[in-house]
């Protein structure tokens, strides 16, 4: 008996080093039974099912005795014998070869041997010959279509599937796989001028069509969820590709997008053990993007140190499947593998951005100076020249950095976090300079401006930043806490008043407008805005709108309610040196209460013996309170023994020894200023 043709799968070859020849082989094959069926009869001699398990093609013979042209070069084939199969295909094809259908598929075989030879543009032109000979051969026209979607010549694969397109009838389903294959791979945001989306919609369409007709067709499977995960519908991209891999679970797009969209739905661990599958059937290490993406949910996952080896391992990766592409000249390759060297350098950018995202992420902040360093470490020390608006300024930096925006702007942040702040600033101005069109550089610019003091810098710079994107609302916020900080109240007030008019929850603004109130003296619309955020959200800022609240509840001569505020807040916050501090400056206001005031104070400094503050407050308090001058000095020596350098207490130490004539022990500065201290 002899053993039937099982229907012929997609080809799976172990390590991803895919043979597209053979997959064109088996599609072949599969045309062959499928006329064969359609005819009612059978090949004679021997039964071929192909499976391409391991690159490899199972034969099963039977007790016929004869074998057609046709068995013999699929024989051939099929053990690899290649030349052979040509051989046998040329011969052939020199007769005249009556059946339309045995004759394309001897056509078809002869490409695939061809290609296996490392004939790839002969194979084309064999393919193109016999579609001029046979025009109303679909399987010469789908075959060819299929290498050209290799080939990403996506404009090719939809010219040939709608002439292979049949005038009546049920289509054929892998013409619909090929033209939604060539619309979703389409390069751009575009596909035939169509937007993404519908270029999506329409993939997803032609691929259930051909789902209906066929449903083991996996590569329809494989397209339909690559399209969903594009269009963002995550959970349906997930279950489409897990259909796709139950037929063929070494189907590398698949796998790859399954391990994306895994991500995508927070299923970390899911996501790498499909990106680590992928890896090990990449016997060749030359699946570059594998390594990205597992970098990636490395990251997620916070294991930085080996996201960052895997980023490591991206580039050698990258440069293997560049050089395996452009020594494949048989589609020994996957289309989504193959790797130009303008498509690496790509890659490439996009690695050095996730690597800067992973160190920033991770607070990595020396780590990232020294990756920068090598490019950019000029621009912390030579001096900028006035911002250019002229576009070959900045590209000449984009031509001679592999730099761009984002990564000079990560540096300037990172310089600042390190505390370098003078080359931060250097740097920053650098930045507008090359950049003078991005918002974000002049708000870093402003950022490490007011960080070094120059807020006439920094205020210009938040201008510009504000209006180039006015969208962003941290610009407005930042420009209004310099202004705050400058006692620039009303303008202050007026930029959170914009912001509150597009957000009226934000509550970092509400807060900023609280305190611009409050040093107008508004003290009933502060009090207000403090409310609001104690009223609508308890987790974001509460601690500082009660503080807030309380010190303009001082200001406003209220000392008792302010107490009350601050004894809020120690049982929200738990006890500090400074609670403990702002409640005894708050009882201390109120008539009569010097005692118990100092009293908190006293017990405060015996919990918190270190704090410089609390021997500050206990000096000012002697000294205002009693005018108790040389106690009030004795409490500022013992503050300065703690930080030599406190401000506070140093003022009042010089306005101690003013007070008590003490003029020798004055600093020559302060001794002509001490008038002006009253």
């Amino acid at each position: 008996m002899s053993k039937s043709l099982t229907a012929i799968s997609r080809a799976r070859v172990s390590g991803i080093i895919f043979s597209r020849s053979n997959r064109t082989f088996a599609r072949t094959l599969k045309t062959i039974r499928t006329s064969a069926l359609n005819r009612n009869v059978q090949f004679n001699g021997r039964y071929i099912e192909s499976q391409l398990q391991m690159g490899s093609v199972r034969c099963y013979t039977t007790d016929e005795p004869q074998m057609s042209t046709l068995d013999t070069i699929t024989e051939a084939m099929a053990n690899r014998e290649f030349d052979k199969a040509l051989k046998l295909c040329n011969k052939a094809l020199e007769s005249p070869i009556d059946n339309e259908e045995e004759h394309s598929h001897i056509i078809s075989l002869k490409a695939d041997a061809e290609i296996n030879i490392g004939q790839l543009d002969v194979a084309i032109a064999t393919y193109e010959s016999g579609i001029a000979t046979l025009p109303s051969s679909n399987t010469l026209k789908l075959h060819l279509a299929d290498i050209y979607l290799e080939l990403g010549r996506y404009e090719k694969v939809l010219e040939l599937t709608a002439r292979a397109s049949p005038q009546g009838g049920k289509p054929d389903p892998d013409g619909l796989f090929l033209k939604a294959a060539a619309i979703f791979l389409m390069p751009g945001e575009t596909a035939k001028g169509a937007p993404l989306k519908a270029a999506c919609e329409a993939a997803i369409n032609l691929c259930n069509q051909a789902i209906q007709i066929n449903n083991e067709l996996v590569e329809a499977y494989e397209i339909k969820g690559m399209a969903l995960y594009k269009l963002g519908r995550y959970q349906e991209a997930l279950d489409t590709l897990e259909a796709a891999l139950k037929i063929d679970d070494e189907l590398h797009d698949a796998l790859y997008f399954r391990a994306m969209t895994q991500e995508k739905l927070g299923q970390f661990d899911k996501a790498l053990l499909s990106i680590n599958r992928i890896l090990r059937l990449d016997t060749k290490r030359i699946d570059a993007r594998a390594w990205l993406v597992k970098a990636s949910v490395l990251n997620q996952l916070k294991r930085v140190d080996e996201a960052l080896a895997s980023l490591d391992a991206f580039g050698p990766s990258a440069d293997r499947a560049v050089e395996a592409t452009q020594g494949d000249t048989s589609m020994k390759i996957y289309r989504s593998i193959r790797l130009t060297p303008t498509r690496a350098a790509e890659l490439k950018k996009d690695a050095f951005s996730l690597r800067l995202q992973v160190l920033e992420e991770n607070d990595r902040y020396p780590e990232i100076i020294a990756l920068l360093d090598p490019q950019l470490k000029k621009y912390q020390t030579e001096e900028p020249p006035s911002v250019s608006t002229d576009s070959q300024f900045t590209k000449a930096f984009d031509n001679n950095s592999a730099v761009d925006a984002d990564s000079f702007l990560s540096y300037v942040q990172a310089l600042i976090v390190s505390e370098s702040l003078d080359e931060a600033l250097n740097a920053a101005r650098w930045g507008v300079a090359l950049f003078p069109n991005n918002a974000s550089a002049w708000y870093f610019k402003g950022t490490t401006a007011e960080a070094v003091g120059e807020n006439d810098e920094a205020d210009e710079a938040f201008d510009k930043a504000i209006a180039m994107d006015p969208s962003n609302l941290d610009y407005y916020a930042s420009r209004a806490g310099l202004l705050i900080g400058q006692e620039q109240y009303r303008p202050a007030l007026l930029l959170c008043q914009v912001a509150l008019s597009r957000e009226p929850t934000n509550m970092l603004f509400m807060y900023l407008k609280g305190v611009a109130h409050m040093g107008l003296d508004e003290t009933k619309d502060a009090l207000e805005a403090f409310d609001a955020i104690i009223a609508k959200d308890a987790a974001f800022n509460n601690y500082s709108a009660i503080e807030m609240r309380a010190q303009t509840l001082l200001n406003d001569f209220r000392y008792r309610e302010a107490e009350h505020e601050y004894e809020k807040l120690l049982e929200m916050r738990g006890e500090s040196a400074e609670g403990l501090m702002l409640q005894a400056i708050a009882v201390a206001k109120q008539k009569d209460q010097y005692n118990r005031a100092m009293e908190m104070l006293e017990s405060a400094i015996k919990k918190y013996p270190n704090d410089v503050n609390l021997y500050v407050s206990k000096a000012v308090m002697l000294s205002t309170s009693k005018h108790e001058w040389q106690a009030s000095l004795d409490v500022t020596e013992q503050a300065l023994q703690l930080d030599p350098k406190h401000e506070e207490a140093r003022l009042q130490k010089c306005k101690m020894l003013a007070e008590l004539q003490q003029w020798e022990r004055l600093p020559l500065r302060k001794r002509c200023e001490h008038l002006a201290l009253f």
